[in-house]
């Protein structure tokens, strides 16, 4: 698995992938814990900051020194609409994509100078196999749940993964801004502080 690798040694996982140069970087590990504050274990506090916030630290600090030497690059962050807005019942996951938009911010701060752009996206709910499989495990069926998951939407449905996508590859063959969070939820572009915003890459 590349995230340990990141945490022990960043630069010695980049040789073993094999990477010689970076263009655009995409984070969007992430995993969820459906505990709440007096439930959760440090263990699994550990365990959901390394994989939803580490990683995206650790691939940033690779990519970085290579975009610098070739002189730009875009980072996009995958977020969610939870950090800005949280749902219940996800407090660690919330927890973490809040520090994404942070960490989206500050990067933006850091490096866009340098001609590295750096967003983030925020889907809402999207329907993938992993809540499938947790949706048939809890005896409930698929429509129920995308009624539920619907509520909260301007499409009055979940999203799906190829959306996603499609608005991730969206940010890097463009030109700025940078330091921002586009929202598919609600279908808006949530724009982070205008000192974020006016530091963009040439």
């Amino acid at each position: 698995m590349l995230v340990p690798r990141l945490h022990a040694s960043p630069s010695s996982a980049v040789r073993r992938s094999g990477l010689v140069a970076s263009d655009i970087l995409i984070n969007n590990a992430g995993i969820r814990k459906y505990e709440k504050v007096d439930e959760a274990s440090a263990a699994n506090w550990n365990e959901i900051l390394s994989v939803n916030l580490m990683s995206h630290v650790f691939c940033a600090k690779v990519a970085v020194p290579l975009m610098r030497r070739d002189k730009g690059g875009a980072i996009v962050n995958v977020a969610s609409a939870r950090s800005v807005v949280a749902g219940g019942g996800n407090l660690q996951y919330d927890t973490t994509k809040a520090a994404i938009a942070g960490l989206t911010r500050a990067l933006a701060a850091d490096h866009s100078p340098e001609g590295i752009r750096v967003n983030a996206v925020g889907p809402g709910p999207i329907f993938t196999p992993f809540h499938e499989r947790r949706i048939l495990a809890a005896g409930q069926t698929v429509e129920r749940y995308n009624a539920q998951a619907a509520r909260g939407t301007m499409l009055k449905r979940p999203g799906r993964a190829e959306e996603v996508a499609t608005q991730s590859c969206f940010w890097p063959p463009t030109t700025p801004p940078t330091g921002t969070e586009s929202s598919r939820r609600h279908m808006l572009r949530l724009r982070f502080p205008p000192s974020c915003e006016d530091r963009r890459a040439p």
